[in-house]
């Protein structure tokens, strides 16, 4: 089972699993008398993103939309939403860093902040301070009914694990505690307080017009549409018991779906996998006329593979949507400079 460690979520530890094992080359030998040499850890591919064509549509007018600050609530309290701004992951201090660059360089186009608070990942057997709880569940089978007590004795990380094996070792595979809609208000909040006092927002800045908080709750509205327009364009590519309860409205008590038979959308329990949400925001075509500059942790990498996956089969092609992708534990600094580099670059052979 992949160990969380300092990624995000499970779903983030085992996609990092799953890249290194099956894409990721040995890095090379680390000089250490070369500063801030290129290495797995200080390291960043610009293997997905075309910047001359960035900076090409944003100087002919065309709308650029840039994101790099994605935070989880998990990484915060999830009990009120509070943001650890003198804790903060390696990779949200890297993201933060790129905004006060790109929101200077790039003034007139939109910041796009993607944080999640619907991936929870603390299993409901947990409240929100990670303390187990007292709980009963009662499951009908065809045997009638039968009640599991689960008392609150183990602690957080053991119960937690157990939840994790039990549903197979997949992201999303048991039940998360739901959070109130006041944390949920409190961690946007503090999530746009936050980017202010870093100038990532000016105070200047409209909401809509030069930025845009996007919860990944929000976009639960649509991940449907997707499924729907997968199914339409072509049958085979979704599979799986939930399809039918999305297609026709009705109930099944699986709600599992697939894309074909090679990666999970949603899971067994409702809970619908990132690269399903961020694949349905694509289905607005005005969406797909805007410039994306998208910059993440290397660890997405199979994630944002899937997305793109599903697009391309239905003949969506990423013309509009660059990607960099950076180490998680690389320094900040090193990380804007060499993005500075290409934008720099790509400026200079415009002009």
């Amino acid at each position: 089972m992949a160990e969380i460690g300092n990624y995000r979520s499970v779903e983030e530890a085992e996609a990092a699993e799953q890249f290194n094992n099956e894409q990721k080359p040995a890095p090379a030998p680390v000089d250490v008398a070369v500063e801030k040499k290129d290495t797995y850890e200080n390291s960043i591919d610009f293997d997905k993103c075309q910047m001359d064509k960035v900076v090409d549509a944003y100087l002919k007018g065309v709308q650029l939309e840039w994101e790099s600050y994605s935070p989880y609530l998990s990484d915060h309290k999830l009990s009120t939403g509070e943001l650890l701004k003198d804790n903060l992951p390696q990779v949200e201090k890297i993201g933060v860093a790129i905004g006060k660059y790109l929101r200077e360089k790039f003034d007139k186009a939109r910041m796009i902040s993607l944080y999640d608070e619907y991936n929870t990942d603390m299993p409901d057997t947990m409240d929100a301070y990670g303390q187990p709880v007292d709980i009963k569940r009662t499951h009908r089978g065809t045997d009638g009914e039968l009640t599991l007590e689960m008392p609150g004795k183990e602690s957080a990380d053991s119960r937690r694990q157990k939840m994790i094996q039990k549903s197979g070792e997949v992201a999303g595979e048991f039940r998360q505690i739901s959070l109130s809609d006041e944390v949920k208000a409190a961690f946007r909040n503090n999530i746009k307080e936050f980017l202010v006092e870093q100038g990532v927002i000016k105070p200047q800045d409209k909401e809509e017009d030069s930025y845009l908080l996007v919860s990944e709750s929000s976009k639960t509205e649509t991940a449907p549409e997707l499924i729907k327009a997968l199914y339409e364009h072509n049958h085979e590519l979704v599979k799986g018991p939930g399809v039918s309860e999305i297609i026709t409205g009705g109930q099944t008590q699986d709600k599992t779906i697939t894309f074909k038979d090679e990666f999970t959308l949603r899971s067994k329990e409702g809970r619908w996998m990132c690269e399903a949400l961020d694949a349905s925001a694509f289905l607005d075509p005005e969406n797909r006329k805007i410039t994306h500059l998208v910059i993440l942790p290397e660890h997405f990498k199979s994630q944002q593979d899937r997305v793109w996956t599903m697009l391309n089969s239905m003949g969506f092609q990423a013309e509009n949507y660059h990607n960099i992708y950076f180490g998680g534990k690389s320094d900040p600094d090193w990380v804007v400079n060499k993005i500075a580099e290409k934008i720099e670059q790509a400026f200079a052979q415009a002009s």
